[in-house]
């Protein structure tokens, strides 16, 4: 059996979006929206590189050489989701649900943010993948629970509609966020003020098509 700490990750299986208030706190009384449709995450550094100084004496040797350090400023985020679940789609678009009610049943869609300036609003992003242990799943803590605790600038990416699949895609940015606390359910275990880290946990959150109401803490 290999070191539970050296061991792989694979695949991507459950996701999880809260509301942020201004402060970055899980907003109580807010939607907490918990799926199985997530397909792919991708975060991106975004670094700004320090200063090149360099100068030449008179006979063009370099005399002055220094470079300042590099900046993190942020991960850049890109999102895909396998269905149009209209829940999904306005909790990482911004838009609007629609509903209509026929006869007893409620017809739900979405519509997208009206033109002009991009919300500003930011949610944390949990996620979790399977950690590997000697082919099979580990024993004790057989997922990787990843926090991305305050995502802002949410929108829609490029999409097409074609023969396959029509996948939702979203883009958004990452930064540190420490009054994300332990989570909007109170049970992250560690520290959570970077943009994004990981922790080994036993289980996977209940998913629903649905989102549920955020209990205050």
């Amino acid at each position: 059996m290999a070191n539970s700490d050296c061991i792989p990750q694979v695949h991507i299986c459950a996701m999880r979006v809260a509301e942020l208030d201004p402060n970055g706190v899980p907003t109580p009384g807010s939607n907490l929206l918990t799926v199985d449709s997530i397909v792919e995450i991708g975060a991106t550094p975004v670094i700004t590189e320090g200063d090149q100084i360099e100068d030449k004496n008179g006979c063009g040797v370099v005399c002055v050489n220094y470079k300042g350090p590099d900046t993190l400023l942020r991960y850049d985020i890109t999102l895909i989701v396998c269905d149009q679940n209209p829940y999904v789609m306005a909790a990482l678009g911004r838009g609007t649900i629609l509903d209509d009610v026929v006869g007893l049943e409620t017809i739900r869609g979405y519509a997208f943010p009206a033109l002009g300036e991009a919300s500003t609003e930011a949610v944390s992003i949990e996620f979790w993948a399977k950690r590997i242990d000697d082919g099979a799943l580990h024993a004790d803590y057989p997922y990787a629970w990843w926090v991305l605790p305050k995502v802002t600038d949410l929108r829609h990416d490029a999409m097409t509609f074609s023969a396959s699949s029509n996948r939702p895609a979203f883009v958004g940015r990452a930064f540190e966020n420490e009054n994300w606390f332990d989570g909007p359910l109170n049970d992250w275990p560690v520290e959570s003020d970077r943009a994004v880290q990981w922790f080994p946990t036993p289980a996977l959150p209940t998913v629903a098509c649905e989102p549920t109401i955020l209990p205050a803490s």
